[in-house]
């Protein structure tokens, strides 16, 4: 769901030119028996980082640290249906979408969206998971029991900085945007202090944050009271945000064809009580 700025891509391109496995000009699964797939092990709880080795965590390449999570458990899914090592590195989220183009990692399975912008940098397979926006606000505040956003308005509300999450927070009408944070467990620590009054979200996100933080509450607007649209700043278009933007799918090179249609058939046997229970095991892991 989140939305990546790229300004910076030119410069890290340069970097990541002789690195990786093959680039984009690859349309075979790897060339190496490894799938390297980058995240940021940092947004729980698609993904996040343990100390500690579990029997579902999963080694951190180049770290003596462990990445668990929805994610987490999705690659290696995949890995062992194509029968080749995983490999987990991790991300800035800014470096996701370049390291891709140049072969550093093979596939993004980090919680993106695949936006009509990405789209033209990357390929995406189909979703593997389907979620929704919700707003993130004090247990005890003065937002805790607003069933519209319209109750918003002079409300303190902040975004992740280059994310969907700070475009849907510009976009709710009358609200003060403050607090911008490049993290989620910042954007929170900002809420928790006062500093701002809540934080767009995503479903699950929220609700293991609401697990682990009882001063925490997950605000779910009903159909027509919620976030409705925002403008899309590549086509200056409103874009509705309720229907759309609302899956997630796994990053590729373009020309990685075969690798593509591999993983979706994978996918498509993945059920969605499977894709549930995965999620949920993930919230509960990520609060205990």
């Amino acid at each position: 769901m989140k939305k990546t700025n790229l300004l910076f891509a030119g410069l890290l391109l340069a970097t990541l030119a002789s690195c990786g496995n093959g680039g984009n000009s690859s349309s075979t699964p790897t060339t190496n028996g490894t799938l390297v797939v980058g995240l940021e092990c940092n947004y729980a709880p698609f993904n996040w980082t343990e100390n500690s080795k579990t029997n579902t965590n999963h080694p951190i390449s180049g770290t003596k640290t462990y990445a668990e999570g929805y994610d987490v458990q999705i690659a290696k899914k995949i890995a062992e249906e194509l029968n080749m090592e995983l490999v987990i590195k991790k991300l800035e989220w800014d470096a996701l979408i370049p390291s891709v183009q140049n072969g550093l990692i093979d596939l993004i399975i980090a919680g993106m969206s695949p936006t009509p912008a990405r789209l033209i940098d990357i390929d995406f397979t189909n979703p593997y998971y389907t979620s929704e926006h919700v707003l993130l606000v004090e247990a005890d505040g003065e937002y805790a029991n607003i069933t519209s956003v319209d109750e918003l308005e002079g409300a303190r509300i902040a975004g992740q900085i280059g994310t969907l999450y700070d475009d849907i927070a510009h976009a709710i009408p009358g609200v003060v945007i403050g607090g911008d944070a490049p993290t989620v467990p910042e954007i929170v620590t900002k809420l928790q202090s006062g500093l701002i009054d809540g934080t767009v979200l995503e479903l699950p996100v929220a609700q293991g944050l609401v697990a682990a933080n009882s001063d925490l509450k997950m605000v779910r607007f009903a159909e027509g009271k919620g976030f409705k649209q925002l403008i899309d700043e590549d086509t200056n278009e409103a874009r509705d945000i309720v229907n759309t933007d609302r899956d997630v799918s796994i990053g590729l090179a373009k020309g990685r064809d075969e690798l593509k249609n591999s993983i979706n058939s994978i996918l498509d046997n993945i059920s969605l009580d499977e894709r549930n229970e995965i999620m949920t095991n993930a919230v509960n892991s990520q609060s205990e």
